[in-house]
């Protein structure tokens, strides 16, 4: 497999570029014919590659491989080796950084880049560049995509970001050890988030945009939605998610294992909830909206409706769930359906048995059929 920095070394001259580290692209961008004659009398496969993959270390350490069984008689593997660290230092200096203060970067191409101990980095994508941002140590960076551009960022360590997105461009970001991370998005813009360890998570999404996050581990993430936003947040592990709904914005919350969620929904916003495992839901709705909560395993969740919103439950397995306000539970005909004593009833909120055809209601709590 091809590692960081590859290049094919000519006789003349060293090519390498920003965005690729696979041999075969390389010869075909650089328009060579990649076959037994050219690996014999024109160009050599190489590769340098930092120690245990800490790309920081300096780049003269690195470990260099010639990755063919054949090389031109020109060929000296110590020279080589000097032009392709001289190639790499050259590289780095646009894309390998530690310890820059207020460090401005405008990426209209492609390619990685790496930060360290960084701080107030900005880093920003236009027309329809591919860039990867990776965040390390203490750094700050801020990232901003514009147009059709697409940006994969990882953050690691102690490291804060924060992602802003505009246009169609899209971005996938990822998040790993105590690292924080704020995600904005506008226009029609597409992100997907997913947080892993102890990592801390905002997303605000406004307009058309549309938003995946999936949150594992002990992470944690707050959403908010705005406009005619979409938002899909799924939770596993320990993982806590608080999700908040406005406008015409429509959301998807899917919670497993023993994962938290708090969903609350505004305006004429519509949310679906699905639990399982032993995870714990609670769902608050206002003003117009509406929310669909089914559940399953030994989930549980609470619903409560204000105002003029509506909210529909299914329990199913052993699940429970706890209504209050205008909230309407429904026990289903399906086999694996939740039994009545699963649901427990406050305020105004009702319950259909689709098996019996009767409808119940709470007072106090008690159980009564609604005449």
């Amino acid at each position: 497999m091809c590692q960081i920095k590859s290049a094919i070394i000519l006789k003349d001259r060293v090519i390498i570029y920003n965005d690729i580290d696979s041999h075969t692209e390389i010869l075909e961008r650089a328009g060579i014919k990649d076959d037994y004659m050219g690996a014999s009398k024109t160009f050599v496969r190489v590769e340098l590659s930092p120690l245990d993959g800490d790309i920081f270390t300096p780049v003269e350490n690195w470990i260099f491989k010639v990755d063919q069984d054949i090389v031109p008689e020109w060929f000296d593997e110590a020279y080589e080796r000097e032009r392709m660290v001289e190639a790499v230092k050259e590289w780095a200096k646009k894309h390998v950084f530690i310890n820059s203060n207020y460090l401005e970067l405008e990426i209209s191409d492609s390619g990685n880049y790496y930060f360290k101990d960084c701080s107030n980095a900005t880093v920003e994508t236009y027309g329809s560049s591919h860039a990867m941002v990776k965040t390390y140590g203490s750094s700050h960076a801020m990232v901003k995509t514009w147009g059709s551009s697409q940006v994969m960022v990882k953050t690691y360590d102690s490291s804060q970001v924060t992602v802003k997105t505009w246009g169609s461009s899209q971005v996938m970001v990822k998040t790993y050890d105590s690292s924080q991370v704020t995600v904005k998005t506008w226009g029609s813009s597409h992100a997907t988030v997913e947080t892993y360890d102890s990592s801390q998570v905002t997303v605000e999404t406004y307009d058309s945009s549309q938003v995946t996050v999936e949150t594992y581990d002990s992470s944690q993430v707050t959403v908010e939605t705005y406009g005619s936003s979409q938002v899909t947040v799924e939770t596993y592990g320990g993982s806590h998610a608080t999700v908040k709904t406005w406008g015409s914005s429509h959301a998807m919350v899917k919670t497993w294992g023993s994962s938290h969620a708090m969903v609350k929904t505004w305006g004429s916003s519509q949310v679906t909830v699905e639990t399982w495992g032993s995870s714990q839901v609670t769902v608050e709705t206002y003003d117009s909206s509406h929310a669909m909560v089914k559940t399953w395993g030994s989930s549980q969740v609470t619903v409560e409706t204000y105002d003029s919103s509506h909210a529909t439950v299914e329990t199913y397995d052993s699940s429970h769930a706890i209504l209050d306000g205008y909230a309407i539970g429904i026990l289903s005909n399906a086999y694996y359906a939740g039994k009545r004593e699963n649901i427990t009833l406050l305020g105004n909120a009702i319950l259909l048995d689709q098996k019996t055809g009767k409808i119940y209601k709470s007072d106090s709590g008690i159980w009564e059929l609604e005449m």
